[in-house]
């Protein structure tokens, strides 16, 4: 690749790294970013004074830039990265994430080729803790709008112009959990975002991550951001069509998921608190109710599980200061969403060998579409319904 690009610029990229008893993981992500074929990179590893055995890793690579001190979280330690960076594009890399082959090389060609271009970034896998790659990210073309209904920027694949991170003060140290969306926002707001077809990074997620662990303080903190967002001035009256729903959306993430803290009572009047102000700010079950949908079958599938998966959702539903016609309404809707979806992913798994599962498999159909007869115009629907046909068909014939 780089002989195909002799003549590039090869600017210094920084590529800075906060760590924190890290050791696990810390070592892929060095050899991610020493792997690239890019001629001109720096590595910046900020530890917060681990324990761990990460910094015997760290000293047996010399190459890297490291300093390992006490730091006030994630967002502090990143920020003294970010100031002792020298390269003019910066790269943001967590402990745990990885780097593709190639990925600096062709974001910087697209910086190169784009001068009026603040950042750029591309799709993003999630990955395990094994590295086995689970889905990928979608990474549509960037506008503020959409980023505050649905933030979509994965921050692990995407590279920044030194210069652009300066003029928005690096991160708010203030934030622990949604640090990159409000930083995205910010480079927006003053600048270009563009995305492309590419995977350039993956993104681990896995048991004593934030992401997995306190899910609901992503959204409780995410309101503050747009608190500060929506005072600056001269916002594009696009953005402002969107205040009213994006708040909503962000009360209703942060209240349903404590909701799935089933047996904790007062995260259940908390959510209840949430959601409550969610449908004050905007009518999220009438206009949005899409989204309600997917948000709670995803959390009651990953979180709750599938046997208490319709009794989270009922109890969500039935928080809700709404009509029995409303209530009715919503919960045909979400309970249809719920068992197509425990249908289309888990009822993939079932053979005809495996008789209980079969018939949970054929439950979670029947009910699907009792709840919401509009999944029989699913195509993964009607192909689920022609493999039970066959199957009943096999077990007569037999």
């Amino acid at each position: 690749m780089l002989k195909e690009s002799a003549s590039m610029d090869w600017p210094l990229v920084s590529v800075v790294t906060p760590s924190y008893n890290s050791a696990h993981f810390i070592e892929r992500t060095i050899l991610s970013v020493q792997r690239q074929d890019y001629p001109n990179v720096e590595h910046i590893i900020v530890d917060g004074d681990s324990t761990d055995g990460t910094l015997d890793i760290l000293r047996r690579y010399p190459h890297l830039k490291w300093i390992s001190e006490p730091d006030q979280g994630q967002s502090d330690a990143l920020n003294k990265g970010f100031r002792r960076a020298q390269g003019k594009v910066i790269g943001w890399l967590n402990a745990d994430d990885t780097y593709n082959l190639h990925a600096i090389t062709e974001a910087v060609r697209y910086l190169n080729q784009h001068p009026n271009t603040a950042a750029v970034f591309s799709r993003c896998n999630v990955i395990d803790e094994n590295d086995q790659v689970g889905y990928t990210l979608d990474a549509p073309p960037f506008s503020l709008a959409q980023d505050l209904l649905v933030h979509r920027v994965p921050q692990p694949a995407t590279f920044m112009r030194r210069d652009a991170l300066e003029a928005v003060g690096y991160l708010d140290a203030e934030l622990h959990y949604v640090m990159d969306r409000d930083l995205f926002l910010k480079l927006g707001y003053r600048g270009q975002l563009d995305n492309v077809d590419a995977i350039w990074a993956n993104f681990r997620e896995c048991e004593g991550t934030k992401t997995i662990t306190h899910p609901q303080r992503f959204w409780v903190e995410t309101l503050g951001v747009f608190d500060r967002f929506f005072a600056l001035p001269d916002l594009p009256p696009a953005v402002y069509a969107v205040q009213a729903n994006a708040y909503a959306r962000a009360y209703w993430m942060a209240g349903i998921l404590l909701f799935t803290m089933l047996d904790d009572v007062d995260a259940q009047a908390t959510g209840q608190e949430y959601c409550a102000q969610a449908l004050a700010r905007y009518p999220l079950l009438a206009k949005d109710i899409t989204f309600v949908a997917e948000q709670l079958t995803h959390w009651a599938i990953t979180r709750v599980g599938s046997e208490d998966a319709e009794h989270y959702v009922r109890v969500v539903l039935q928080s809700l200061d709404l009509s029995e016609r409303e209530r009715q309404k919503a919960t045909q809707r979400v309970l249809g969403h719920l068992y197509a979806a425990l249908s289309l992913t888990q009822g993939n798994t079932v053979t005809s060998h495996e008789a209980t599962d079969s018939e949970l498999h054929r439950l979670w159909l029947s009910r699907a579409i009792r709840h919401d007869p509009r999944w029989l115009r699913n195509r993964g629907i009607q192909s689920q319904l022609l493999r039970e046909v066959l199957r009943a068909t096999r077990r007569v014939t037999q």
